[in-house]
């Protein structure tokens, strides 16, 4: 997991192999979301806001579950 800056979002990390994106909320709550590319994770890492590439890249796009 790699620590961002953002208002809402702790830290973000991925995994290659099973293409999985794990999201930790700062309130807490932990998330994967499945299929994504590694080049959409890089361009996240890479944003000035996580928050709203996020809310236009991630969030609704890919199936996700709550882990935690």
């Amino acid at each position: 997991m790699i620590p961002v800056l953002s208002s809402f979002i702790h830290a973000i990390g991925y995994d290659p192999d099973h293409r999985t994106v794990t999201v930790e909320f700062k309130r807490g709550s932990v998330y994967q979301y499945a299929g994504v590319s590694a080049h959409t994770f890089s361009r996240w890492l890479k944003a000035q806001s996580k928050g709203v590439y996020y809310h236009r890249n991630i969030r609704n796009r890919f199936a996700c579950k709550r882990i935690a």
